[in-house]
């Protein structure tokens, strides 16, 4: 077994199906993967997906309950049952390109690359407004708009870093994975949403501290599902609120529990906002909804946090990755 597909979800059966069918009719001989569904919402609906999947193909395709919430605890579930030394961890909302995953070894051929990513471009569901566009951000590889995890760079395979791989595409060593202790804490359910954390962005950092190599390859890619619900002000505002929350667990962890860096990152947001508003630089709605949310996400984990220290403890612990029961 070259390579393990690890696919979290949770409550999208129709969504996971389009994503497996995608996965399970690639270029790459069958007898060359497994595929591991992470079942996050325990529904019947969705192992009746996964079932119909196993019986669809010769694939080895896997089902596996997480009971525990959170993003996280499905990718560490997923890597624990996976038999191959290659993991690659994909949303459930992708629909991948035929030459994905034969991609995604081509780059792993290379000497001391510890990360494969690849392009993430839209799938609308309708088409997109015009602020939408405005949102791309040119990089020297290409561009990306981090709000819809989307990347398209250009040119061949070419040598990137580590953080301009996103979750929803992204391939690890399993051995790099543990080295670096897994994953930090993401996709929280909203009632746990101060447990959120900054996801595959420590992994991300650590690769590139240990001076180990990550690569983009244009093969490697997959369609992004962009609904028509995400593609709104109220959405783009819940997900800079979510931005926050993220940002401050991330400071929160460098600092060592120290709350005080997460309070000037907080009062130097606000000066901003004030030096912007009398010259009507945050009249656009677009950048309105992505401020407003974002403060929102710092003022809340503040809070939180303020008022109850074991948040604190928890958020600097040393590894999020613990074994099932």
């Amino acid at each position: 077994m070259d390579i393990s597909v690890i696919i979290p979800t949770l409550n999208r059966p129709r969504l996971l199906a389009d994503c497996l069918d995608s996965v399970l009719t690639q270029a790459l001989d069958g007898d060359r993967f497994e595929v591991i569904v992470v079942d996050n919402g325990c529904d019947e609906e969705t192992a009746a997906v996964a079932k119909m999947a196993m019986a669809s193909t010769r694939c080895t395709v896997i089902y596996v309950a997480e009971p525990r919430p959170g993003l996280h605890h499905c990718r560490h579930t997923g890597a624990d049952a996976a038999s191959s030394p290659l993991l690659v961890f994909a949303d459930d909302d992708i629909i991948a390109t035929p030459n994905w995953l034969s991609g995604i070894i081509d780059g792993f051929s290379r000497p001391n690359v510890a990360i494969v990513g690849g392009n993430s471009l839209p799938h609308f569901d309708e088409e997109p407004p015009d602020w939408f566009h405005r949102l791309w951000k040119n990089m020297q590889w290409g561009r990306v708009l981090g709000w819809y995890s989307l990347i398209d760079f250009t040119g061949d395979v070419q040598q990137i870093p580590a953080r301009c791989v996103w979750g929803c595409n992204f391939s690890i060593r399993k051995e790099v994975l543990l080295q670096v202790g897994g994953f930090h804490p993401d996709g929280m359910p909203e009632h746990l949403a101060r447990y959120r954390g900054d996801g595959e962005t420590a992994v991300s950092t650590m690769v590139d501290e240990l001076g180990l190599l990550t690569i983009h390859h244009p093969d490697a890619t997959v369609r992004h599902r962009i609904s028509s619900s995400r593609l709104t002000f109220k959405y783009l505002r819940h997900r800079s609120y979510l931005q926050g929350i993220s940002d401050c667990f991330t400071i929160l962890r460098r600092s060592q529990g120290d709350l005080g860096p997460v309070r000037k990152h907080f009062r130097r947001l606000l000066l901003i906002d004030r030096i912007k508003r009398p010259f009507h630089l945050c009249d656009d709605p677009v950048n309105e909804a992505l401020s407003l949310g974002y403060a929102d996400g710092i003022r809340f984990y503040l809070d939180e946090a303020r008022n109850d220290r074991s948040l604190v403890r928890w958020a600097v612990k040393e590894s999020f990755w613990e074994k099932r029961a």
